[in-house]
């Protein structure tokens, strides 16, 4: 799944027909984004944004812990076979999507039947008065892990393409300012709404907001100093990195400029004030085996292009735009590449930026392991609605190699040499791994440190 951090859609104002109930003040979890979806889909669960919000709304079957260990909060049973070929599922069916749509038997049918064709399309489904059976033609030692994944959580699809999950919270606003999530069932000692409002930068008032609950996914350094006095902090390298995408056909023009660049400077335009930065050699971030820390490998000749070729740069940080104006009229008159800035909002950029033709020949995009496996890195690069306007045979072919392969060591060597390949076609120059402070309100209670849960908090699960 492509996943883009600090990017998501925003389109024009949606009407759903949904009650207008809200939440102010303390019985609200209130956060900022730099950008807000156009619509709340398990289409979007490798965007971090959405993801963040499917969090709220939607339960995926299975809850995966650690190696091979699994639960359910929307299931009453499950089981599997020795031989990882039979598997049964009995819904919850005091759950509902909403007041009309209760979690059945039926509608489970339905569901692992389109989720399992999938996954794998040998297998057959039969259904009891109270479970859902699967049966493969061979092992599948990986299909608990697939229904796992918020991609593929039940959902019911509503109006203009949004979807009401099994969560505790459920969607009654969405526009380009706002989304509001109700609880479904209300509590007296936790939050009742979820309020996503978009940040406008560093002049936005709330800044100054004291009912903004969570800062953590605006720029560290524009985080107000009242915020670490009144909360809790923790220190975490996460597996964030941002690359600069080259869609560039011209492999001859497309190595210059991954090798010229100047990828200090590129930090500098698109990240103001940041003071130090986690170097990377590959897509891949410290923390995912295969991995490799350092600088990327680049071999500048310093020898001008001759071509009359102008690439466009895609900013979608409107305020980093002048800088890297600046830093691309150096670039022109080192090595003869002109490079355009356009400037896009958020919303207008994510909305075709998965689709061909790309609005950009170059821009920087984060990819983000919303689920810890190597497809969260690679799954946009390869794909033909990736970040790419031109087809690589090999690679994707060589991708779906290592994503089929079952033994973890062999599927390391082959993410590792596909990274590496990656790198060696100048597709993603690596600019840095995401590390910062999470800040969380003092008052709540029931705190856990882990990596999941800083990035995409469970709102439903906080207690004071």
């Amino acid at each position: 799944m492509r996943t883009f951090y600090g990017i998501a859609a925003v389109c024009a104002l949606l009407v759903f027909p949904l009650p207008s109930a809200r939440a102010e003040g303390g019985d609200a979890w209130q956060v900022l984004f730099t950008m807000l979806p156009a619509r709340i889909s398990t289409e979007l669960a490798g965007l971090n944004i959405p993801l963040y919000i499917l969090k709220q709304t939607h339960e995926p079957l299975l809850r995966q812990d650690d190696g091979q260990n699994f639960r359910s909060k929307i299931l009453t049973s499950w089981s599997r076979n020795i031989n990882s070929t039979e598997y049964a599922f009995c819904p919850d069916t005091s759950r509902s999507f909403d007041k009309d749509h209760p979690f059945s038997v039926a509608y489970l049918h339905g569901f692992i039947h389109s989720r399992t064709q999938a996954f794998d399309p040998s297998f057959t489904i039969t259904e009891t008065s109270a479970c859902v059976k699967v049966k493969f033609t061979q092992k599948q030692t990986k299909y608990l892990s697939f229904l796992s994944l918020y991609d593929n959580a039940p959902t019911l699809k509503l109006i203009d393409g949004n979807e009401a999950g099994l969560g505790e919270f459920r969607l009654t606003q969405l526009t380009k300012e706002e989304i509001t999530l109700i609880r479904k069932h209300r509590v007296s000692n936790g939050y009742n709404a979820v309020i996503c409002r978009l940040y406008r930068g560093v002049s936005d008032p709330n800044l100054q907001n004291r009912e903004i609950t969570d800062f953590n996914r605006i720029p560290e350094t524009d985080i107000p100093e009242w915020v670490p006095k009144q909360s809790y902090s923790f220190v975490n390298m996460v597996l964030k990195v941002a690359v600069l995408a080259l869609n560039v056909n011209d492999e001859k023009l497309r190595k210059l400029v991954f090798n010229c660049l100047d990828i200090q400077k590129l930090r500098e335009a698109f990240y103001p004030h940041k003071k130090s930065f986690v170097q990377i050699q590959t897509v891949f971030p410290v923390g995912i085996s295969g991995a490799k820390a350092g600088a990327p490998l680049q071999n500048c000749t310093k020898e001008k292009f001759r071509g009359t070729t102008e690439l466009i740069f895609t900013a979608w940080r409107p305020y980093t735009a002048e800088a890297f104006k600046e830093y691309f009229k150096e670039f022109k008159r080192r090595y003869g590449v002109g490079i355009k800035v356009k400037v896009m909002a958020p919303s207008e950029f994510l909305q075709t930026a998965l689709e061909r033709p790309h609005p950009y020949n170059l821009t920087i995009i984060g990819l983000d392991a919303t689920r810890p496996n190597y497809s969260a890195f690679l799954d946009g690069i390869l794909p033909k609605d990736g970040f790419f306007d031109f087809d690589m045979p090999i690679l994707a072919a060589e991708y779906e190699n290592m994503r089929r392969e079952s033994d973890a060591v062999i599927q390391t060597k082959l993410a590792s040499a596909l990274a590496d390949e990656i790198s060696d076609r100048s597709l993603l120059l690596p600019l840095y791994q995401d590390q910062r402070v999470f800040y969380y309100p003092s008052k709540i209670k029931n705190v856990i440190v882990g990596r999941e849960f800083l990035e995409y908090p469970e709102v439903a699960d906080f207690q004071w």
